[in-house]
């Protein structure tokens, strides 16, 4: 289908998780990454306040 996005295999970061944010990434072949923050409900659930599908640097 045209317009779906592609997803490229990558590294996975670890996980950088400070009180009720959490970072994650991928580094992608290339030199670029992905980047997503979430933050933690109070019921619990995790909520993605940050998505950044691709960095290139």
């Amino acid at each position: 289908m045209a317009g779906r996005p592609t997803f490229a295999e990558g590294q996975r970061q670890p996980t950088l998780r400070s009180g009720d944010l959490a970072l994650t990434s991928v580094r992608l072949a290339g030199g670029g990454a992905t980047a997503e923050v979430a933050r933690r409900q109070p019921d619990g659930t995790w909520l993605w306040i940050l998505d950044q599908p691709r960095v290139t640097g």
